[in-house]
């Protein structure tokens, strides 16, 4: 999932320059002082005031918004009564806002912003996870702003994962109405911002090429459509591990839009006419004016209540309870007749996200007694995969009783246990370093590294030596850096009290044999007793350790070894000795 773009720092230079936290800027990427090096020099070669015309998934703007360190998450997850089994604090993170190019309804350039959680200091790569919020007709009320949702990428973020939260379209910073419940911009919102996100790789975090798609309510449908979206279109740059879309309207023309002629008094009456005014946005055939499908004063009113300012809560507290009882009666009885080419109906049709196969895994979780979001949303999407040869698709209830407030939590907890049997996450290896100083004073030792992990890796130190075994080392500070098979980077410093010069210790009388060995070797150590035998390989890799009571004769299995050549070190609190070894067949 590494798609890097060479406009990067030119784009950079412009605009960002002024909105960066220069002193917030990761230490990983530019100093100040390169970075507007860089900048002038680019700007010389181009000989331009701006740059070229702004494309699709690029960055254009990041910014660190908030640094959480242990006792904060921690903090959080007890607030939020999580237990560490689902919300392991592993990582302190920065919480970052993003803002990068996409198109609008229109297939017109413009611009969007996200949420995205970074863990810090990860020394392997990390699963991403992009989170699509549930309604909000607040612009400010988006994860890029802290809306109330951000914490869901906070606790994802803390056990290990890179988590984008895109804002949408119309939403947070970017311009003009939201286009709700408008799948394809749902998608392309979601699929830009992680596209944008990739040249990010190598400076902030490290991809492992997972991808989990989730959200809650709009957010479950945005999810459904980003899949589908990245499954038909972007499958050389993003591939779906899996999906776990909540409580969401995947069924827009079928189960959801019954509430539009309903007579029943519903939770949340504002949803009908956001998705009018998104939809006439759109497709641009609903009405020529407001008050074609609205009352008044409805019609007056509604573009006042969805400029941006105002919350879903406030404008439900405007509304009947019964949604239908702000459309015209005449309105309604053309929908109810023109069941097939009624403009509000295709509109409708042509943002269900239920007319495709999903290749990777997908669980739609619910709740019965929701409220907002019929159940049956799930139950028919199922339905409709399985008809059309799907084989990992699921419908799990996260609570029988729960309406749709209460699902949340629930549906959260089961998406992350759901992501859980699917994630590949390494584990930083541990490293130590054996320093064992000979027998003639504070003039000679030995330098090992030592890892719990069986996984190759190579070693790099800072002065270019790439052996994990050394003893040429004098008194000061080392740097050394240990690359994974994996893809894990542990680095280390070391401090050495002592000399490691290639003086090993003087012991006399040791005896290894047979060598060449082919399954066990005997060692005898004359008068000195040892109680460690480390064998590594020539690259520096540790293949037996054998910890034994200090003595003097014992044998060592190396049956397990292939043939090659080795070195066996044998060490006490006082000496150390190091010898070739030879295993044949």
């Amino acid at each position: 999932m590494k798609a890097k773009h060479s406009s990067f720092l030119l784009r950079f230079c412009y605009f960002s320059v002024n909105s960066f936290t220069l002193n917030n800027f990761p230490s990983k990427m530019l100093s100040f002082k390169s970075f507007l090096l860089r900048c002038t020099l680019l700007l010389f070669l181009t000989n331009v005031f701006f740059i070229k015309t702004v494309f699709s998934q690029q960055i254009i703007n990041l910014e660190l918004l908030k640094y959480y360190d242990y006792t904060e998450l921690n903090d959080l997850a007890s607030s939020l009564g999580l237990p560490s089994s689902i919300a392991p604090v592993e990582y302190e993170l920065g919480y970052y806002k993003l803002t990068y190019t996409t198109t609008d309804q229109h297939g017109q350039p413009t611009f969007a912003t996200g949420g995205l959680v970074i863990p810090a200091n990860a020394s392997c790569p990390l699963p991403i996870a992009s989170y699509q919020h549930g309604t909000e007709s607040r612009k400010a009320s988006v994860p890029s702003n802290f809306s109330d949702e951000y914490q869901i990428g906070i606790i994802y973020g803390m056990g290990g994962m890179v988590v984008a939260m895109p804002d949408y379209l119309g939403m947070g910073d970017s311009p003009g109405l939201h286009p709700y419940m408008h799948a394809h911009t749902q998608a392309t919102a979601t699929a830009d911002m992680l596209l944008a996100m990739q040249e990010l790789e190598d400076s902030l975090y490290t991809s492992n090429e997972q991808l989990f798609l989730f959200g809650y309510s709009q957010g479950g449908h945005a999810t459904m459509a980003a899949h589908r979206y990245i499954q038909d279109e972007l499958q050389s740059t993003l591939n779906v591990t899996a999906s776990a879309p909540m409580s969401g309207p995947y069924d827009v023309s079928g189960i959801q839009a019954d509430l539009i002629a309903s007579d029943d008094p519903y939770p949340t009456p504002s949803y009908l006419p956001y998705i009018i005014l998104s939809y006439q946005s759109v497709y641009g055939n609903l009405y020529n004016d407001l008050s074609d499908i609205f009352i008044a004063p409805y019609d007056s009113m509604i573009p006042i209540w969805f400029d941006g300012t105002y919350s879903t809560g406030y404008i439900n507290q405007q509304l009947p309870s019964v949604p239908k009882d702000i459309i015209k009666p005449s309105v309604i009885d053309d929908y109810e007749t023109d069941s097939l080419n009624h403009p509000l109906r295709l509109a409708l049709k042509d943002n269900d996200v239920t007319d495709w196969v999903p290749q990777s895994p997908v669980r739609m979780i619910y709740c019965e007694a929701d409220d907002q979001v019929s159940y049956l949303n799930a139950i028919v999407a199922l339905d409709k995969f399985t008809a059309l040869g799907a084989t990992e698709v699921e419908a799990v209830s996260a609570g029988a009783s729960f309406n749709h407030g209460q699902c949340v939590q629930t549906a959260l907890i089961n998406a992350k246990l759901y992501f859980d049997n699917y994630i590949e996450r390494e584990k930083a290896p541990l490293i130590e370093f054996d320093i064992v100083q000979n027998p003639d004073g504070n003039q000679n030792g030995i330098v090992e590294l030592i890892t719990n992990n069986d996984v190759n890796f190579t070693v790099e130190w800072s002065d270019g030596n790439q052996s994990a075994y050394r003893d040429d080392l004098g008194i000061g500070n080392y740097e050394v850096s240990l690359f994974f098979e994996n893809g894990c980077i542990v680095n280390k410093t070391l401090t050495l009290p002592f000399s490691s010069t290639a003086n090993t210790a003087k012991v006399k009388n040791i005896r290894i044999s047979p060598n060449p060995a082919q399954n066990s070797i005997f060692i005898n150590s004359g008068e000195v007793g040892f109680n460690v035998v480390t064998i590594h390989d020539l690259q520096g890799k540790i293949v037996k350790r054998e910890t034994f009571s200090n003595t003097k004769d014992f044998h060592v299995n190396v049956s397990d070894l292939t043939k090659g050549l080795y070195l066996i070190h044998l060490q006490n609190t006082e000496s150390v000795y190091t010898e070739k070894l030879i295993i044949i067949d």
